[in-house]
């Protein structure tokens, strides 16, 4: 090796050495020759005391630009340079047609754009031309030829695409839905060819994609395409790839994770947000949150704001729901392939079922909840009912009434309720965005649903049974966390409109949401005591609940549970025997009417039981509270919420003289609260009530 080539290998592994990690640098050293290795240490430590002198060096002798003009005209093998089609941060690209062989032929040639590539580089130009000449599909830039100049530039020759990128195509030719998702779905078949040759792309974006006067999409640059094979995965352990561009990279890719089919998925479905939506650019990012998360909002939304009302409402919904599956931050609830997600895509535009579903309540609040950790329980409390009491029940509300013909308004609304409480879930700061407070501020759950009442009025103007379930929803909330005086006025308000909306078109929706009003106020009024007034409106509610044609499942609930806390106002008034019919009859039809994971079965079963045992008749009341506890522990009820009945269980054997069943009974119930946290107040009715049954219990022992 002469001295010149001594140089210039060790300038380009010095590049290579400062590229990497110190700890990773120091096992790279080892494999190296012992000389070499030597040089490239002295190199290293004067480096870091010289640093801008090495730099302006290394500027110099390893990253000197090849300047593109020289290149024009001149040959390269059997091309000839024509003219400069562009340049990226590895490589440039230049027009070439074939001067040999007999026959015209246009080309790209692509030459790597440093005198004195680093080993990382070649090996990455290499990989490129490698994965081409795996792949022939036409949705591909086919490779025509690849090798290396007289001066040692590496260089490889592929099809020529006139065409412009898929964005910019799909602006000029104001494309409509259907046929930018035909556009998609040749992408996604592309990237389909290269997964089933074990090729990940990792850098789909509009600029790689380019559609052809004939309107084919051609997938570009597979610079640092990626083989899934073991040497693939072996190498994807020590080396950290940084050349993807952020706005379509997956969360794996930016947190330095395994690459997968995944990745490219995610990227598609950046491509398709930004193409369906008609935004001009991908929603800035930043870096994930905590948790990974990073913020795409529905493309409906986008397309709202870029002022296209009308592909706004073609997006809602289902294609929303199908774009966001293909963004989901945890790869594994992503759309197994391209090609899956490409026929969701054309499902969701014929109004076909799809497969996608959203992310689930229990998943999405988990989420939020591990981005707000000073948020207590009762956050999930609140926000578990904003969804479970508005969007889902209104859906189901619209899925009954579709034979009556009276499903559109339903559906509208639904939608619009899911947008508005997603929007709160997916909010990277609520504080900020509701409230208008510095990002970092500390937000109570009281804050939170104080700042959702202040947008209803905006954000459901023009809809006030939307707007009355969502301050139902909140008013939930604000029970959760003992602010009663300010549910009871959400409660008010919301009831104040439902009354003056009268038997209009939508007098189901009216007159549920009408009926929980009634319960939760009847509620709030147990609390504090005043068991008459709740009464009234209790048996309101149920009147009410039974001039609905057609209950959703949810309202259906709690149809059932207002017979039931009806038999409770009634006990707390001294009136036995109509507390238990109430009961009986919220029995019965909780057994005929509802799911059998219903909750008001057990807990109706668990208070007759009571009823009967203090009336004198423990059979009755130990056949309750055996059901009761059956049914809780079949459905995983936890142990805190089996105590009622378990004691009521326990004091009916008492009563019946069964000491054997009683003590075992007991020790079944140490065990079980020995576990238990918290643990049972000491002060409480039930701790009471079990510690007199093991006196008695223990004065016969």
């Amino acid at each position: 090796m002469t001295a010149s080539e001594h140089h210039a290998r060790l300038t380009a592994l010095f590049g290579e050495a400062l590229e990497l990690d110190p700890e990773q640098r120091d096992t790279w050293l080892l494999q190296l020759p012992t000389e070499l290795a030597a040089e490239l240490r002295s190199l290293l430590f004067h480096h870091q005391r010289t640093a801008p002198a090495l730099e302006q060096i290394r500027a110099v002798a390893s990253e000197r630009a090849i300047e593109p003009q020289p290149w024009l005209g001149r040959r390269l093998g059997v091309w000839q340079i024509d003219a400069v089609l562009g340049e990226g941060g590895m490589g440039m690209v230049f027009a070439v047609h074939r001067v040999e062989g007999g026959f015209e032929q246009q080309g790209a040639l692509k030459l790597l754009r440093t005198r004195f590539p680093n080993g990382r580089q070649i090996e990455r130009f290499r990989q490129e031309r490698d994965a081409l000449a795996r792949l022939d599909h036409p949705g591909i830039a086919r490779l025509l030829d690849g090798g290396e100049s007289a001066d040692g530039e590496l260089y490889l020759v592929m099809e020529r695409i006139s065409g412009v990128s898929l964005d910019r195509h799909a602006r000029q030719q104001g494309l409509t839905l259907g046929q930018c998702i035909d556009l998609i779905e040749q992408a996604c078949a592309a990237v389909a060819y290269a997964h089933r040759h074990l090729i990940v792309h990792r850098d789909i974006k509009p600029d790689n994609l380019l559609v052809s006067a004939e309107g084919q999409v051609k997938l570009l640059d597979f610079g640092i395409a990626r083989l899934l094979d073991v040497q693939a995965a072996r190498k994807a352990e020590t080396t950290q790839e940084r050349a993807w561009t952020p706005a379509f990279a997956a969360p794996e890719q930016i947190a330095g994770g395994v690459i997968t089919t995944a990745t490219d998925v995610y990227a598609l479905g950046a491509v398709a947000w930004l193409l369906l939506s008609g935004a001009e650019r991908a929603p800035e990012q930043g870096p994930p949150s905590a948790d990974g998360d990073r913020r795409w909002p529905p493309p409906s939304q986008a397309a709202a704001m870029a002022g296209r009302p009308a592909r706004a409402r073609a997006l809602r919904g289902d294609i929303d729901t199908v774009v966001c599956c293909a963004l989901n931050t945890a790869s594994e609830r992503r759309y197994p392939s391209t090609e899956d997600f490409a026929a969701d895509l054309r499902r969701a535009l014929q109004r076909q079922p799809i497969r996608a579903r959203r992310d689930s309540i229990r998943y999405r609040l988990g989420r939020f909840l591990q981005r707000h950790r000073g948020a207590s329980a009762a956050a999930g409390l609140a926000l578990l009912a904003l969804f479970a009491t508005t969007a889902w029940s209104l859906r189901e509300a619209a899925r009954a009434n579709r034979e009556a013909g009276r499903a559109d308004a339903a559906l509208v609304r639904s939608d619009r309720i899911n947008q508005f409480l997603w929007s709160v879930l997916t909010a990277p700061d609520p504080a900020m965005q509701l409230l208008g407070w510095k990002a970092g501020a500390k937000m109570t759950v009281g804050d939170l649903l104080q700042g959702l009442e202040g947008r209803v009025d905006d954000e459901f103007a023009g809809d006030p049974i939307a707007a009355a379930n969502i301050r139902l929803a909140l008013a939930q909330g604000q029970m959760a966390m003992q602010q009663l005086d300010t549910a009871e006025a959400q409660i008010k308000r919301s009831l104040q409109t439902l009354v003056a909306l009268g038997a209009d078109g939508e007098q189901d929706a009216a007159l549920e949401a009408q009926a929980a009003a009634r319960q939760m106020w009847a509620r709030i009024r147990l609390v504090r005591g005043e068991a008459s007034t709740a009464e009234v409106l209790l048996r309101q509610a149920v009147s009410d609940f039974s001039r609905v044609q057609r209950l959703t499942p949810l309202r259906h609930l709690s149809a059932v549970a207002a017979v039931h806390d009806l038999g409770w106002c009634l006990a707390r008034q001294g009136r036995q025997d109509e507390a238990e019919r109430a009961y009986r009859e919220a029995i019965e039809r909780a057994r005929d009417e509802l799911p059998p994971n219903n909750p008001v079965l057990p807990i109706s079963l668990a208070v007759l039981a009571e009823l009967r045992l203090a009336r004198g008749d423990a059979a009755e009341a130990l056949a309750l509270a055996r059901e009761s506890l059956r049914l809780q522990r079949t459905h995983g009820v936890p142990v805190a919420m089996l105590l009622p009945a378990w004691i009521t269980l326990a004091e009916a054997l008492d009563a019946l003289g069964d000491r054997t069943a009683l003590a075992a009974e007991m020790r079944a119930l140490s065990s079980a609260l020995a576990h238990l946290q918290p643990p049972p107040d000491p002060g409480s009715a039930l701790s009471r009530r079990l510690q007199s049954l093991r006196q008695r219990l223990g004065a016969d022992e």
